[in-house]
């Protein structure tokens, strides 16, 4: 019989909790979610963040950089 690879499903990057939810230029930000490995990049309303660290593969860090303004939070990853 033929042997057959498993499928793995590997999801978009899902942010669940922003803390702290409000912050000023230079602030640490610590993003919780799901299926973070690997993060490129992290935009705040277009803009691309400081500091990007991936602590592990539900959490990320970074600084709010200047000229960052309100608006939506998306991580990039290779996955999407």
């Amino acid at each position: 019989s033929a042997l057959q690879s498993p499928t793995y499903t590997i999801g978009t990057p899902v942010i669940s909790s922003i803390t702290p939810d409000s912050a000023s230029v230079g602030a640490t930000v610590t993003l919780t979610g799901a299926n973070f490995p690997g993060a490129t990049q992290v935009t705040l309303n277009g803009q691309a963040v400081n500091n990007l660290t991936v602590v592990n593969d539900n959490t990320l860090t970074f600084t709010i950089p200047p000229g960052a303004s309100t608006g939506s939070v998306q991580v990039t990853t290779p996955l999407g």
